[in-house]
């Protein structure tokens, strides 16, 4: 934007310098933020692979019951 631009719109280069840090201060937290979701969500991957990894593996080690064996008394 050029300073005419600047005026026409009614603000100051004072105001407009500010209101741009805080754009690009903005737009750094957004970019800090993106990059701490994406461990997260990296994070919540593992431990749902590690889960039914370990799921399974019990599903394959725990011995089918026999019901027929089993006294159920009402």
């Amino acid at each position: 934007m050029t300073k005419k631009m600047i005026n026409d719109v009614g603000i100051s280069s004072n105001e407009f310098i500010s209101v741009f840090n805080q754009l690009q201060e903005g737009e750094k937290t957004a970019d800090k933020l993106e990059k701490m979701l994406d461990q997260l969500e990296g994070k919540i991957e593992a431990i749902l692979s590690e889960t039914n990894a370990l799921d399974s593996k019990d599903k394959i080690s725990k011995p089918v019951e026999d019901h027929e064996n089993n006294d159920i008394s009402p």
